[in-house]
């Protein structure tokens, strides 16, 4: 029933640190903005790439463009998302001490395995004992962080779309380029 307890009490940090990265980061005008920017350029990207009609230097010349501007984007999203990436952090190590704290020296959890020599600190960490099974608060904590805080993150949806970054087009899409040479 303890573990149940943290569980919930972790989901429920995890909501609160996701809220709060939303207050601070996606919630200002530069965020949606660069949001805005980032579909506009894709699309534009998209059209000049399917318009066979015009000058194909100048189609060129155009693509490049736009793809020099979608890479200005993603230098600016990547700042936004290690903004984001450091306010979690400062929240999980946050939160981390004061579930460490409260439930000091509290088994919350049995594991029905003696975990491996280098997993043993994270999961016995508070508790006193020689029994390796027990799991403290933080192993459970950990484990919150691990499967549950992302799916908070997609739930939410506050991730800028994806721009991709003047990679090779056989590691960004390789079934298509796999297509694309096999239709030649």
């Amino acid at each position: 029933m303890l573990f149940f307890q943290v569980y919930l009490i972790c989901i429920c940090i995890s909501i609160v640190g996701e809220l709060i990265n939303y207050k601070l980061l996606y919630s200002t005008s530069k965020y949606n903005s660069l949001k805005k920017n980032i579909i506009v350029a894709k699309k534009k990207l998209e059209l000049e790439e399917a318009d066979s009609s015009s000058n194909v230097t100048k189609q060129k010349r155009k693509i490049a463009q736009v793809k020099a501007q979608l890479e200005l984007y993603a230098k600016e999203s990547s700042t936004i998302q290690l903004r984001a990436l450091l306010i979690s952090s400062v929240l999980q190590f946050f939160f981390m001490y004061i579930i460490g704290s409260v439930y000091e020296n509290r088994v919350i959890a049995k594991l029905p395995f003696t975990p491996m020599y280098f997993f043993q600190g994270f999961t016995h960490r508070g508790l006193e004992g020689e029994d390796f099974t027990q799991c403290s608060a933080l192993f459970v904590f950990i484990l919150n962080s691990m499967s549950a805080k992302p799916i908070i993150d997609n739930l939410f949806g506050f991730s800028l779309p994806k721009v991709s970054t003047g990679r090779p087009e056989w590691v960004t899409n390789p079934e298509g380029f796999v297509n694309k040479f096999l239709s030649k």
